[in-house]
């Protein structure tokens, strides 16, 4: 994604789009999406922003829609409380992304790798059914955190990675 000095909008904050090829390519704020007043008016704000955007993605020039986050939507990893913030941001966002038929979503955070099936609310869907397929890709690691095994509990069904 562009840098934020490169792409800072007055208007959008720290969130932008912008097309590349066939994809429409989003960066969303999640550090104004937990609950909560102190982000309420940011989160506001993104979420109509975002609404607006997907509204405008013109499928036939840009068939392919991803949205880039710090926080993933899905991911196993329950260290740190990422799984409960992960379902916070998946329980906000998934209405508009099944609206709008979000194609892939490029999540962070977590120093491993995971990915979805086609899944909405939880559910893997049917090959004929729409579903985003989310992905965890924060694999870069970073001093002090070496790659190891996905740290989880309880089922899953919706991992497939």
């Amino acid at each position: 994604f562009p840098s934020l000095q490169n792409s800072y909008h007055p208007q959008t904050g720290t969130w932008y789009s912008f097309n590349h090829g066939p994809v429409h390519l989003i960066s969303i704020d999640t550090s104004v999406i937990p609950p909560g007043r102190v982000f309420e008016q940011r989160r506001l704000e993104m979420l109509a922003w975002l609404e607006e955007d997907l509204a405008a993605v013109d499928r036939q020039r840009t068939p392919w829609v991803i949205i880039g986050s710090h926080l993933p939507f899905y991911t196993s990893w329950t260290v740190w409380g990422t799984f409960q913030r992960a379902q916070f941001v998946s329980a906000l966002l998934e209405p508009l992304m099944r609206k709008y038929n979000v194609d892939l979503t490029l999540g962070a955070h977590v120093h491993q790798y995971e990915r979805t099936c086609r899944v909405f609310n939880g559910t893997c869907q049917d090959p004929d059914q729409y579903g985003t397929i989310h992905t965890v890709v924060g694999t870069g690691g970073r001093e002090g955190h070496p790659f190891e095994p996905v740290q989880t509990s309880g089922n899953f069904s919706w991992q497939v990675a």
